[in-house]
């Protein structure tokens, strides 16, 4: 009988998404089947009809209960509504033509609107890998759950505006959820940094904001947000407390990672 430790990956954004494609992937490969103790998770930005349209294909599926898509579409109709309650919000993200969706506030908008659905896909998702029906199904595999908390992994590009817009406040919104329900949560990040000559004004600024935030908190700076009515996060510990990979996208004999 082999322990092992309940895990969750959170994808954020499409290389986030498609990175927990590949490692579902395998553990499908290596198991024949789902671990009922690793939670799967992912979270994209929609924005435009067409552009998500072009995605690649996926190299392997993932199930509803394993992606949320933030819908931003029409975000534009309720503009003078969301300027008011989100004074952060810089004024081209909402235009009906806004070339500033590639900005992390629009990603940051998105899972504002979207908290309460948020919460509830967190909330549910997180109680089934620490059910008794989790652990019988692991032990049926010779796989024993143990209790000293849970591993959780966070993998994004910062240069994504979801990656680079989100990482921060989901890190700290899901160990708060664990909390809540008397878990302990090792946290790590897996950031992706892109080529130099790859950005541009806008993908730079991204990469540049998400670093700024990291070094800031992981230097024990508080970090305060109120959610919704019944979730607030108020917390002076470093967002990752098991460590934070910066990662290039090109390995020492200079293969694209995914290739």
């Amino acid at each position: 009988m082999i322990n092992v430790q309940p895990t969750i990956v959170v994808g954020l954004g499409e290389v986030g998404r498609r990175s927990v494609a590949y490692l579902k992937r395998r553990v499908y490969e290596t198991y024949q089947g789902p671990l009922e103790s690793m939670l799967l998770l992912t979270f994209t930005v929609k924005d435009d009809d067409k552009a998500a349209a072009r995605k690649a294909p996926l190299p392997f599926e993932l199930l509803p209960s394993e992606h949320l898509e933030l819908d931003l579409t029409d975000a534009h109709l309720g503009a003078g509504f969301l300027t008011e309650k989100f004074p952060w919000l810089p004024t081209g993200v909402l235009g009906a033509d806004s070339t500033d969706r590639d900005a992390r506030a629009a990603s940051r908008l998105a899972f504002m609107i979207h908290m309460d659905d948020m919460a509830s896909f967190l909330q549910e998702n997180l109680r089934h890998i620490f059910s008794a029906e989790a652990r019988d199904a692991m032990l049926e595999k010779d796989l024993e759950v143990g209790h000293q908390g849970v591993a959780v992994y966070f993998v994004a590009a910062l240069d994504d505006p979801v990656g680079s817009g989100l990482f921060l406040d989901m890190v700290y919104l899901i160990r708060e959820l664990l909390r809540r329900i008397g878990v302990a949560a090792s946290t790590t990040g897996i950031f992706f940094l892109p080529e130099p000559e790859a950005l541009n004004e806008v993908s730079g600024a991204n990469v540049y904001a998400a670093l700024k935030e990291l070094d800031h908190h992981m230097g024990g700076n508080r970090f305060v947000h109120k959610y919704t009515p019944m979730v607030t996060v108020d917390s002076t510990i470093p967002p990752f407390n098991h460590g934070c990979f910066l990662v290039d996208t090109m390995n020492e004999e200079q293969i694209a990672l995914g290739k």
